[in-house]
């Protein structure tokens, strides 16, 4: 029997070898055993040890997951069979993560459908994020199947009875009654996973949003900025909150959109003559006066006056 411990979230453990394993008590830990007919994946976590036990039948499998006291989900039947242990631990986390979802346990909300709740990537575990979507260790390349997931999942979970929870939707004898269309997005998810093929890194990683609500999807991708989303014409969770532009005066339900003032009166745009910042902090041929970065005297005034130190311009350029 082959065990393969792995540290998913380093707090001191490093690069330490397995008998050193545990130096570094780190938040989270899994392995993999293999059994006479597949594999069992154990998940450490500070609140217990989930495991996950999958069985090979023919071209298939079944896992059953065993939360910490928690009754067992499954066996869930699959058309496909992890190849290796490393396959199954890698949907063996992604399990854990959506039933942490499921159950409330990652602080993301509980709700029906893929649209609200969803978040960019692929839901990590909340003590390791970017893990999965991002591909560290042995996750590489298994990003691009949550950015699939997600669309799929938006355009077919949204029926009463559907979930975009993995979790949620596959479990029998679960209150959730998903239709064929939404089962075959989780489904195709696990099926991804299971795969020893490399699908990318979800789209979050570049953006640096994995892990944020979506507010909306454009041309299948997540949205995680409610603005964006109004700009593409697509309706968003929150809405987009309106801003003022520069020279319009702000009201207390619509701030500035550059985030500065001159009296009442917005102005300027983050930048070398205009965003707020510390002593030092300004751009430069900017100066800093009273927090804010300012255009000294005899620079261009910019978008007004009030970008300029002393609060007064002639002939656009600051006195």
């Amino acid at each position: 029997m082959r065990r393969l411990w792995i540290c998913l979230l380093l707090a001191g453990c490093g690069d330490a070898p397995e008998s050193e394993a545990d130096a570094g008590a780190p938040a989270l830990r899994t392995q993999w055993s293999a059994t006479a007919d597949g594999w069992v994946v154990e998940i450490a976590r500070p609140a217990g040890t989930y495991r996950v036990r999958w069985t090979v039948t023919g071209a298939g499998s079944t896992f059953r997951l065993e939360p910490p006291g928690r009754a067992p989900i499954g066996p869930v039947a699959l058309a496909v069979a992890p190849p290796d242990g490393p396959a199954a631990q890698r949907a063996s986390l992604f399990l854990l993560g959506a039933d942490l979802a499921a159950n409330g346990a990652s602080g993301q909300p509980l709700t029906a459908t893929g649209l609200v709740g969803n978040h960019a990537g692929c839901d990590d575990i909340d003590v390791t994020p970017g893990l999965i979507s991002c591909g560290r260790g042995p996750f590489r390349g298994k990003g691009g199947c949550c950015d699939v997931h997600d669309a799929c999942i938006s355009a077919h979970c949204t029926g009463c009875n559907d979930s975009g929870n993995v979790v949620k939707c596959l479990r029998p004898g679960g209150t959730w009654d998903c239709s064929a269309a939404c089962t075959a997005c989780h489904e195709a998810v696990l099926a991804c996973f299971l795969d020893v093929g490399e699908h990318g890194e979800s789209a979050c990683c570049a953006r640096g949003d994995c892990g944020v609500p979506q507010q909306c999807l454009v041309d299948d991708v997540v949205v995680t900025d409610a603005c964006a989303c109004s700009e593409a014409g697509v309706a968003s969770v929150d809405g987009c909150a309106p801003c003022v532009a520069n020279g319009a005066p702000a009201t207390p339900d619509a701030p500035c959109c550059s985030g500065l003032t001159c009296g009442a009166t917005c102005c300027g745009a983050p930048g070398a003559a205009g965003a707020c910042a510390a002593d030092g902090d300004c751009r430069e041929g900017a100066a800093c006066a009273e927090g804010r970065c300012c255009a000294p005297a005899g620079a261009a005034a910019g978008d007004g006056a009030c970008l300029c130190c002393s609060g007064r311009a002639d002939a656009g350029r600051c006195l």
